[in-house]
C-alpha cells in the first residue's frame, strides 16, 4: 500500500511511505513502514522485521520409497525456551525430543526450482483456489478497509517512528473493529472465507 504524506507546490502527492501488512485470520499482525516506491523489494526487509533468525544446521539427504534422492538444508531457531506460542508453532507431535527442548525448525530443497510447474498443480486444486481467493479478500482487504472504511488517506505524523507508531494505532484500530464485527455476525471461529460458487 503505497501512501501519501506530503503535497508538492504542483498541487500533485508526494510519494512518501510504503506501507506493508503481514495478515493471519483477517488480523493484522504485523507491518512495515518503508521509503520503496513499489513493493519488489519490499518483502525481504518485511521479512527481516520479524527479528527472529534461523540459523543454517545441516544438509538432510534421504531417499523416496521410489527411489528419489533428495537433498534439504536445515535451518533452526535456537531462542524458542519460553515462548507462548511454541506448541502452535513447532509441529511434529510424534517427535521423541520434548516439547521443551524443541526449537523451530525449517526445511528448504533447493532443488524444488527445478519442478515449479508442478506448483500449478496446487495453484488450481480446491485448496489452492480457496488460499488465493481469501489472499486476495484478506490482505487486499485490510487496506480497502483504511483507505474506504475508515476514509485514511495521509498520515498526519512526519518521520519514519511516528508513521509506524501512526500505522500501527491505525492496525490496532482496524483490528478491534474486524473483531466487533466477527463478534456481531458469530464469525469468530471462522479462519477462512469459503468460495462462492456461481
Amino acid at each position: 500500500m503505497r501512501m501519501k504524506e506530503d503535497a508538492m507546490g504542483n498541487g500533485q502527492l508526494k510519494p512518501a511511505y510504503n506501507l506493508q501488512h503481514g495478515e493471519d485470520a483477517e488480523y493484522i499482525v504485523w507491518l512495515t513502514i518503508g521509503p520503496q516506491p513499489t513493493d519488489t523489494t519490499t518483502l525481504i526487509p518485511f521479512l527481516k522485521e520479524d527479528g527472529k533468525k534461523l540459523s543454517f544446521a545441516y544438509v538432510r539427504r534421504s531417499k523416496s520409497k521410489t527411489g528419489y534422492a533428495s537433498e534439504k538444508s536445515i535451518y533452526q531457531y535456537s531462542e524458542c525456551k519460553g515462548c507462548p506460542y511454541k506448541k502452535d508453532c513447532i509441529k511434529g507431535n510424534n517427535c521423541k525430543t520434548p516439547m521443551e527442548e524443541r526449537n523451530k525448525v525449517l526445511s528448504v530443497a533447493k532443488t524444488f526450482l527445478k519442478y515449479r510447474k508442478k506448483d500449478l498443480e496446487r495453484i488450481v486444486s480446491e485448496e489452492g483456489i480457496l488460499l488465493c481467493t481469501n489472499r486476495s479478500i484478506q490482505a487486499e482487504g485490510s487496506f480497502g478497509e483504511l483507505k474506504q472504511d475508515m476514509q485514511f488517506r495521509r498520515y498526519l505524523s512526519r518521520s519514519t517512528p511516528n508513521v509506524l507508531a501512526e500505522s500501527v494505532l491505525l492496525a490496532m484500530a482496524g483490528n478491534v473493529n474486524k473483531l466487533h464485527n466477527k463478534i456481531q455476525k458469530g464469525r469468530t471461529e471462522r479462519y477462512l472465507f469459503p468460495i462462492k460458487s456461481a
